[in-house]
């Protein structure tokens, strides 16, 4: 009877052990994934700069050949052309 007592004794302290080593798994993982999404958020966020001065890029171009050219067909075609970037 006292081996088995024992025994389970021994297991029991494993098994917090090992749950005690997963917790602190868990909390690492935690920490990384926050880091991770406010990382996301930050990229996010120069995408969306970066894509701005592109369309900002874009109409100055724009007005200028519009401006040199006069031609409709010609500004028309560019604005076909602009509409992926929005």
């Amino acid at each position: 009877m006292r081996d088995l007592s024992a025994s389970e004794k021994q297991e029991h302290v494993k098994l917090q052990k090992q749950m005690e080593k997963k917790n602190t798994e868990l909390e690492s993982l935690r920490q990384q994934r926050e880091k991770l999404q406010e990382e996301v958020k930050q990229a996010e966020k120069t995408v969306d700069e970066l894509k701005e001065q592109v369309r900002d890029k874009w109409d100055g171009i724009f007005g200028t050949v519009c401006g040199i050219r006069g031609s409709l067909g010609t500004c028309g075609a560019l604005r076909l052309l602009e509409s992926p970037v929005q």
